[in-house]
């Protein structure tokens, strides 16, 4: 089933775009997240894996976002185990699926021109058009 989204800004507001955001299908297509990747950076069209779980942001790996430990290894903060919490991949499976192989992510923001955005299709489109190359 596709889903649709369609995002509005809200009233007396105008919207900022900075990223356009594909959720990318791997099963669908038959191409592998990191191998379409390569295909759409070899277009010119850079492409990167930008997001990615916050499990893996710097502050949680190490445990300290504060100095000294806190706030994971503050006596107020500690679980009744008594040790800090670990935050682990497979804490969040959906997220690291959805970051490591299920969005795409384009940059848009300006001084991005209409001639970029037809660029970025035309990759787009030339890639998927000879996905069977690719697997």
């Amino acid at each position: 089933m596709t889903r649709q989204y369609h995002w509005q800004a809200r009233e007396n507001t105008k919207g900022v775009y900075y990223n356009y955001v594909v959720v990318y299908d791997e099963e669908q297509l038959g191409v592998s997240h990191a191998k379409f990747l390569e295909a759409i950076n070899a277009e010119g069209i850079p492409v990167q894996s930008f997001y990615f779980p916050i499990q893996r942001q710097a502050t949680f790996q190490t445990g300290d976002a504060y100095g000294r430990g806190c706030p994971f290894a503050c006596p107020f903060y500690l679980p009744s185990t008594g040790q800090p919490p670990e935050y682990n991949e497979a804490d969040c499976p959906v997220a690291v699926q959805y970051c490591d192989r299920r969005i795409l992510d384009f940059k848009i923001h300006p001084p991005s021109t209409i001639e970029h955005m037809t660029d970025i299709a035309t990759a787009f489109d030339k890639v998927t058009s000879d996905i069977h190359q690719l697997r």
